[in-house]
């Protein structure tokens, strides 16, 4: 688990009350490690407000605020019906950045025209999101969006498209 106290100290400082509330009230000492698990569930369910009061300087927040701005202009918003597809997206925008800033140069996985073109003609609408991110992440970040990742964020995406219409 990636360890994000400096990014999200609110987050951290919930999961730290969390755990003093268990040890006091309930005499039940988790591992540290579990600070971590709290805290990330805590950033998932709150998204972007729970970091409001930090610069959009890091390139996980910069890929998230795109990704979060692109899905509002198609009507997708984290609600209730959609938190934990919604979440499941952000959570692996956020391993995709940790991996960008690991190596840039990310190698491409090879994956078959025809599974790409299936996964458009199954999904076109989540297919078109995705090009609109691919394209504002290439010109504001300088970006390009592997297949694989964009193939992800099809079927993430789809999900909330799916999710806003059983509405």
């Amino acid at each position: 688990m990636p360890d994000l106290s400096d990014k999200y100290p609110e987050a951290y400082k919930i999961a730290d009350d969390f755990l003093t509330g268990f040890r006091e009230r309930l005499r039940v000492d988790f591992p540290l490690s579990e600070r971590n698990s709290i805290a990330l569930h805590v950033i998932n369910a709150h998204g972007d407000r729970v970091s409001q009061a930090a610069p959009i300087d890091s390139l996980d927040d910069q890929l998230v605020n795109i990704i979060n701005d692109i899905l509002r202009k198609n009507g997708i918003v984290r609600n209730n019906d959609n938190l934990d597809d919604y979440g499941r997206l952000l959570t692996h925008v956020k391993y995709f950045a940790r991996r960008l800033r690991k190596d840039r140069q990310e190698q491409e996985v090879q994956i078959s025209a025809s599974s790409l073109a299936s996964i458009g003609n199954d999904f076109p609408e989540a297919e078109q999101i995705v090009n609109k991110i691919a394209g504002r992440i290439d010109y504001e970040l300088g970006v390009k969006i592997p297949k694989l990742e964009r193939l992800y964020l099809v079927i993430h995406i789809a999900r909330l498209l799916d999710r806003k219409k059983q509405k």
